[in-house]
């Protein structure tokens, strides 16, 4: 419960839009200034008799994108400008002149934190976690329409770590906060990446653009798989090989399919196709149809001097989509090459390619 007074300027009316998103215990929302040609002034106060009347047991995270305020908070004097983070306690007293703009803010319950913050009202949080955090802020407020039941409980997983990396940063919470945000960042890329695969257009900026990550962000997410670029045409690739190896392709030219693929030449699928399978796609659909079923002899092609460990040699395969079941029969050759762990971790490679979900 807060005092509003009106702004400064009788002649300029009042126009903002506010947008606000539940997630679970948590609110996401957005403060959008519609006149940004004529900034105005308001003042905001919450005085000792406005302190335990109404639900104030909450903190609010406001990044003020072009928003200026300044005033009191508690005892703390604040001047907090353009790209400045601030954390008020609503439990506590505030007497501020806000200069309106736009800003995002992040409501989140008092008992959602494990410590007591109070201590914190009206500070401009700094550093490396608080950057991360505004970060993730921005990006929630675009795409918390989007969350599925499913991804809720990790998005309010990975905003406890952060809020908590922000507040109390050491090396534990900061590790747990960088597991929760890059498994939701790749599952959302994954997606953006299926539903776009014919675009021949499909590339890095598109994605960053896309799904709210920076390039840096995005090139460290897929490091250990070779790369963005390698993972988006290797899901072409597998789309590629579903659709020569199915009856309902056969209408269709292999040039055809290529280009259906993202693929602008014809010549570079083909060598791109039997690196990955090991045979060529016209081979693949004679097989298929005409002869023995064409599958590949495995999702990545290992030989004596592949660079791939075992672990990851596995990882690659379920990311391109390839089904497996513990049946300890692992072929001679493969165990060899991939030496003592393979032999200890022998599984039957299913030889169907699917997309995962």
């Amino acid at each position: 419960m807060v005092d509003l007074y009106p702004p400064d300027d009788p002649n300029v009316a009042f126009d903002a839009e506010m947008t606000a998103f539940q997630v679970d215990a948590l609110i996401i929302g957005r403060r959008t200034w519609l006149n940004p040609s004529k900034r105005i002034a308001h003042r905001a106060r919450r005085t000792e008799r406005h302190l335990g009347k109404g639900d104030l047991d909450y903190y609010v995270f406001q990044f003020q994108l072009s928003e200026a305020t300044r005033g009191s908070a508690g005892r703390r004097n604040i001047i907090a400008g353009n790209g400045d983070l601030v954390l008020l306690d609503q439990t506590s007293t505030i007497d501020l002149e806000i200069v309106l703009g736009d800003a995002i803010y992040l409501i989140v319950p008092r008992e959602f934190m494990h410590r007591d913050l109070s201590m914190l009202h009206g500070k401009c949080l700094t550093g490396l976690s608080a950057g991360l955090l505004v970060d993730y802020m921005c990006s929630l407020s675009r795409r918390a329409h989007q969350l599925t039941p499913e991804e809720i409980p990790h998005v309010v997983q990975a905003t406890r770590h952060l809020l908590h990396a922000c507040v109390r940063p050491d090396p534990e919470t900061t590790s747990q906060v960088d597991t929760e945000v890059s498994f939701i960042l790749r599952k959302r890329i994954r997606s953006y990446i299926d539903e776009n695969l014919f675009d021949p257009n499909l590339n890095v900026d598109q994605i960053c653009k896309n799904v709210g990550v920076s390039r840096s962000t995005l090139y460290r997410l897929f490091e250990s798989s070779n790369g963005i670029a390698h993972v988006i045409q290797e899901r072409r690739l597998v789309g590629a090989h579903q659709e020569l190896t199915n009856s309902s392709g056969l209408k269709y030219r292999i040039s055809e399919i290529a280009r259906r693929h993202g693929f602008v030449s014809e010549n570079n699928f083909s060598r791109a196709y039997k690196t990955l399978f090991g045979h060529a796609p016209r081979d693949a659909r004679k097989q298929q149809f005409f002869g023995t079923r064409s599958t590949p002899t495995a999702p990545l092609p290992l030989n004596a001097d592949s660079a791939l460990t075992y672990s990851a040699w596995i990882d690659h395969c379920f990311s391109t989509g390839y089904e497996f079941r513990a049946d300890r029969a692992v072929s001679q050759g493969l165990s060899q090459r991939m030496g003592e762990r393979a032999k200890a971790e022998e599984i039957d490679l299913v030889r169907t390619p699917c997309l995962m979900a």
